[in-house]
C-alpha cells in the first residue's frame, strides 16, 4: 500500500505527569472564571500532544510541517478530548462527556504542549488526579481524518500535513 487516507488515532508522545512543564498561556479569548465557575479546585493538564520528526508505533512519519499544521488547527478549533477512544461504529452515534479542554498550545523545541481544563465532577478528572500522585505515564492521541505516503527509505508513511482535518486530542 503506497498511500494511506481515512480516519486515524495516533499516539505521538507519552510523558508522565511530572517534571518540568512548559507554562503554556491560555487562548486569550478563553473566560476562565465562566468555564471553571464552581469549580473550588480546577484541575489542569499540560502535556505534549505532538512532536516533529517521529516515526509514531503506527509506522507514521511526522514532520515539521505537521506540527505546525496542528498547532494552527488546535488554536482554531479549540479541541475536546475524550478518555481512550470510540470504535468506528460508536463514532458514528456516540457523543461520550468529555474529559479535557484544550485552552493553549505552546511550541518548546519538537514538542507541542497543551494545556487542558479536566471538568469538575467527572470520571476523566479523578483519573488524572490519581496518575498525577501515582506518577502514572499517560499520552495523548490524536483523532484526526488525514493522509500519507508511503516512505520506502524511512520505513513509514510521510503525513502530508495540507490534508490534516483534525477532529479531537483524546487522553
Amino acid at each position: 500500500m503506497d498511500r494511506l487516507e481515512g480516519d486515524f488515532n495516533d499516539v505521538l508522545v507519552i510523558r508522565e505527569l511530572r517534571g518540568d512543564f512548559p507554562s503554556v498561556p491560555f487562548f486569550d479569548d478563553i473566560d476562565i472564571a465562566e468555564l471553571t465557575k464552581g469549580d473550588d479546585d480546577p484541575l489542569y493538564l499540560t502535556i505534549p500532544i505532538g512532536k516533529a520528526n517521529v516515526i509514531s508505533g503506527n509506522k507514521r512519519f511526522y514532520d515539521e510541517a505537521w506540527l505546525q499544521e496542528l498547532e494552527r488547527q488546535v488554536k482554531a478549533q479549540r479541541p475536546i478530548g475524550i478518555m481512550g477512544h470510540l470504535s468506528e461504529e460508536d463514532a458514528k452515534t456516540k457523543f461520550p462527556e468529555e474529559a479535557v479542554f484544550w485552552l493553549g498550545v505552546q511550541r518548546v523545541g519538537e514538542l507541542l504542549w497543551a494545556k487542558g481544563y479536566i471538568p469538575a465532577k467527572s470520571a476523566a478528572r479523578e483519573r488524572i488526579r490519581r496518575y498525577k500522585h501515582t506518577n502514572k505515564a499517560i499520552g495523548t492521541s490524536i483523532f484526526a481524518k488525514a493522509e500519507g505516503v508511503w516512505n520506502k527509505a524511512r520505513g513509514a508513511y510521510d503525513m502530508l500535513a495540507e490534508t490534516l482535518q483534525l477532529q479531537q486530542i483524546d487522553i
